[in-house]
């Protein structure tokens, strides 16, 4: 890539203008709310404009409608510059007056002394690779999935020469869990049966005409959109079907792909791929890093802190249960480790089931359970007696039913803390045990299930 122009310092009016209109790139100074206030270089052989043309209009007007939201961000982030003046290029579709699109890496660099107070933004020829490299920075940086597949949606596009590409994620057999991409048109969330969705279904890739597609937009078509292109990313052994995800091409034209065209899609597929599954080891190691290995059930470091940040943001009162096993010793004594790990999983199996979507299940350490509720009131206290009453019926071992009782101690009110929360739940169940177990105490009073 070229580099950047230098800033333009302590020029005169006219030799800051000869100097911009005689570069051999598009060249916009723009003044702080974005209004064109200078245009030259070769913005007449790159946009199709006189330079006349585009002094006194928004940058904004230049953008793609769908574009709009990212060339904002894209214009902060541009104008946040380096200690050397030069912000980060990005790419990006830009509307010539014949209608077409191009894609330009755009950078900006500030001016220092200039005649005119603002920015200078620079155009330059796009180079596909540059973005399947920032695409790779990208992945290998552990960046959110959308911000990723966003990266490899814009090379792809440019790659392609295409109006749009979205990539369609987390297919939960009906519809799509996420919808990143670049250059592609509104809406598509409402689209309840489009060729992404059959191209998910079938496995098969899918050609058709955007008029084709049931609940697009009318607005679509007017863009200049013609042809859809829904290619499926093939499956692959580190992906659960949630991970599903289909490639989808936006034209102007109502072409098939050919040769040249399935070489950059094969591999972008496999690019997608690459992505799915990276995010799905990323979110395994998170689930291990706050889950109990086990049970499956939250650990003490993620309890504490739904606890903590519940704390926080409540102005009442919350519910924090302690729960022990009653005669768990005995049964782990006599059987053995093995069947005390398979005990330990349907114990976390029935406390899950008995809580509900009311809170959430956390395993401390060796049979000990906590149960946090954010409703403080009657809902905890239920909550509390199903838990006792789910060990009211005995637990299946090899086909040998096992008796344990469950004894509870319970806290209802604030705190600053949640380990002090903690603190009075497990009083509470040391009060539950010494009365002989298998029920309910809560912090304060003496209260039986």
């Amino acid at each position: 890539m070229q580099p950047p122009p230098p800033p333009l310092a302590g020029l005169s009016d006219s030799a800051f203008r000869v100097i911009v209109d005689t570069l051999s790139i598009p060249v916009l100074v723009v003044d702080g709310v974005g209004t064109i206030v200078h245009a030259g270089g070769s913005v007449l052989r790159d946009f199709g404009y006189e330079p006349h043309e585009l002094r006194g209009r928004n940058v904004i007007e230049f953008t793609p409608a769908e574009e709009v939201d990212r060339a904002l961000q894209s214009i902060d982030e541009l104008t946040r510059h380096d200690e050397l003046g030069i912000g980060v290029p990005t790419a990006f579709p830009i509307i010539r007056k014949d209608g077409t699109r191009t894609w330009m890496v755009i950078g900006a660099v500030p001016l220092l002394d200039p005649p005119v107070e603002g920015m200078t933004f620079y155009f330059l020829p796009w180079d596909a690779q540059l973005h399947f490299d920032e695409f790779f920075s990208s992945l290998l940086a552990g960046d959110p999935l959308d911000v990723v597949l966003t990266r490899l949606a814009l090379s792809v596009a440019i790659s392609l020469e295409v109006a749009g590409v979205s990539i369609h994620h987390g297919f939960d057999g009906s519809g799509f869990q996420a919808i990143s991409g670049a250059g592609h048109p509104a809406g598509l969330e409402a689209v309840t049966d489009g060729p992404w969705h059959r191209a998910a279904r079938t496995g098969e890739p899918q050609h058709v005409a955007v008029s084709a597609i049931a609940g697009i937009g009318p607005d679509v078509e007017a863009s200049g959109l013609r042809g859809c292109w829904a290619i499926p990313v093939p499956p692959h052994e580190g992906l659960d079907p949630l991970d599903g995800a289909v490639m989808t091409v936006w034209r102007r034209g109502h072409v098939a792909p050919v040769r040249a065209h399935h070489f950059v899609i094969d591999r972008s597929l496999r690019y997608v791929q690459l992505a799915l599954v990276r995010s799905a080891e990323h979110r395994q190691l998170a689930h291990l890093a706050d889950h109990d290995h086990l049970t499956g059930v939250a650990n003490r470091t993620r309890f504490e802190r739904i606890v903590g940040e519940a704390l926080v943001r409540s102005t009442g009162d919350v519910a924090v249960m302690y729960c022990d096993l009653d005669g768990f010793k005995a049964v782990n004594d006599e059987r053995g480790h093995a069947v005390g790990d398979e005990l330990l999983i349907e114990v976390a199996r029935r406390l899950t089931t008995a809580v509900g979507a009311a809170g959430e299940v956390a395993r401390i350490g060796g049979d000990e359970f906590t149960v946090f509720i954010p409703d403080g009131g009657a809902v905890a206290r239920q909550a509390a007696d199903r838990l006792v009453a789910a060990f009211s019926r005995p637990v299946d071992v090899d086909g040998e039913p096992v008796a344990l009782g469950l004894s509870v101690g319970l806290v209802v009110g604030s705190s600053s803390s949640a380990e002090e929360l903690m603190r009075r739940a497990d009083v509470a169940l040391y009060a539950a045990k010494e009365a002989g177990g298998a029920q309910v105490v809560e912090f304060g009073e003496g209260r039986h299930a």
